[in-house]
């Protein structure tokens, strides 16, 4: 029987940066009909890949290793709330990026590529760089404290790297363990 991996690459936050946010959005998490995502879970994806075939992990190294070689460290700043589709009728909510986005894109479109000469299919949603906070449970109208709300600019961290992360989803929420870290140039 094949195994799988649930696997995804993304930015690892700086512990202080995730610190600072959860500290500065605990008004937020007061709503019960979001389900938040835990602070040491933050982190900025690039590219979902899903139920992976363990036996592909090996050859998906190489290629992302070689993905993030074209981009230089750079500098990045998170700022302000959002949520999918919308702030009034929200499923997902995010904090967006304010510094360093058109590196996060460039990594994005790399790993979107890197994703396709591995086989996988292409990602149909337009590549948005932020950082899930959130995910509504059910809308009850009763979450309204996300339209008022605002998250100034964070300190700059640098970005010198992307990780490989497997997800494991137990009840608790998404546990995430580093299979590799990949360095930028």
């Amino acid at each position: 029987m094949e195994t799988r991996r649930r696997l995804f690459i993304g930015i690892a936050l700086p512990d202080c940066i995730r610190d600072d946010i959860a500290r500065r959005t605990a008004p937020l998490r007061e709503s019960g009909v979001v389900k938040w995502v835990d602070p040491t879970n933050f982190h900025l994806t690039l590219r979902f890949f899903g139920d992976t075939p363990s036996e592909m992990v090996s050859t998906m190294r190489k290629e992302l290793r070689a993905a993030v070689l074209p981009v230089p460290a750079f500098e990045a700043a998170l700022a302000g709330v959002g949520a999918f589709p919308t702030t009034k009728r929200p499923r997902v909510i995010w904090i967006g990026v304010s510094k360093g986005e058109e590196s996060l894109s460039r990594l994005g479109r790399e790993m979107e590529a890197a994703a396709r000469r591995l086989g996988f299919p292409p990602e149909l949603r337009p590549f948005s760089s932020h950082l899930t906070i959130g995910r509504v449970r059910s809308f009850s109208g009763l979450f309204r404290g996300l339209e008022e709300f605002d998250l100034k600019p964070t300190e700059t961290f640098w970005v010198r790297g992307c990780t490989l992360f497997e997800s494991t989803l137990t009840p608790k929420g998404a546990i995430y363990q580093v299979v590799e870290n990949f360095p930028l140039n």
